[in-house]
């Protein structure tokens, strides 16, 4: 697999998924949604889609600053931003956004095409005289 270069002002498209605390209020809720936003606009980040997932228990109990949550509020965004902002973005969002829990930024997958598979004819052996 050969590795493509990209042209410095060529953006991509990515997923972010973003856990917030399920205990907050709705203000509370809009308002961590809100320096998300502040975060992404900061550098560029153009917010093409945003979906709630809504509340949903967690795998496995995460401790941060002292609080531990077994469930989370689920935002999935898909953005388009420039690949040399995304390890921007995610440092910035570790350490300005105090309510989020936890949050992971990956490169869109495009959907490959389904190719159909054709079985195998068995192959007969054949005795040689």
């Amino acid at each position: 697999m050969s590795m493509k270069l990209l042209p410095k002002n060529e953006t991509r498209l990515y997923e972010m998924t973003s856990l917030i605390p399920a205990s907050l209020t709705s203000e509370e809720f809009e308002k961590v949604k809100a320096e998300i936003l502040a975060v992404l606009k900061k550098y560029k980040a153009e917010v093409k889609n945003q979906e709630d997932w809504g509340k949903q228990s967690l795998a496995y109990t995460i401790k941060k600053a002292g609080t531990r949550y077994d469930e989370a509020r689920y935002i999935h965004w898909l953005i388009e931003m420039l690949p040399s902002a995304v390890l921007k973005i995610d440092t910035d969002l570790r350490h300005s956004v105090t309510s989020l829990i936890r949050h992971l930024i990956v490169l869109e997958e495009k959907e490959q095409p389904k190719t159909e598979e054709v079985a195998a004819e068995p192959v007969e052996n054949e005795e040689r005289e």
